[in-house]
């Protein structure tokens, strides 16, 4: 009887490790799943990531002036960059720009959605066509940009400042 009391309590313990094996593989099961479900999620914006090579985007396409000595606002676009990798993203304006009668004029990128500018300006007085470069750290998220103009002197009604095109570049 002894003897059969103790085979009994050997499988009752056999049977409770058993069990616990069990439940452990299903946990690890269900861990290892969801580590593969990251794995392919982590893969997929990996492949995401080496196919971006750069986005151009529009601020001023056909062409804006002003002839105010206030900001004035010429073109806008959104940017969103939580599309974009975080890290080695350069996002710069390039913008052409003239004015008239060599006066002096100044160029921002205005963050609608903050309320404040970013990045630094282009100042000049070169009556020619330049392009001028700015770069710019955009905030997270999706956010709307203006582009501002003014002119800091002369500011009539024969001068002006012009700015045909603007594009912001974004390159990895």
């Amino acid at each position: 009887m002894t003897t059969q009391i103790s085979a009994q309590i050997k499988d009752k313990k056999a049977y409770a490790a058993l069990r616990r094996l069990r439940r452990d593989v299903q946990t690890n099961t269900a861990a290892i799943d969801s580590l593969e479900v990251d794995v392919g999620l982590l893969d997929a914006r990996v492949a995401l990531l080496e196919a971006f090579t750069g986005q151009r985007l529009t601020l001023v396409a056909a062409g804006a002036s002003t002839n105010q000595g206030v900001f004035t606002r010429l073109g806008a676009c959104v940017i969103n960059a939580s599309l974009y990798p975080a890290v080695g993203t350069t996002y710069t304006l390039r913008a052409a720009c003239q004015v008239d009668n060599g006066q002096t004029y100044e160029v921002r990128v205005y963050d609608v959605t903050a309320g404040a500018y970013v990045g630094g300006t282009i100042t000049d007085t070169n009556a020619g066509l330049v392009v001028k470069t700015l770069v710019l750290a955009p905030a997270a998220g999706e956010r709307i940009y203006e582009l501002h103009a003014r002119l800091t002197t002369g500011a009539g009604l024969a001068d002006f400042v012009s700015v045909p095109s603007a594009v912001i570049e974004v390159a990895p």
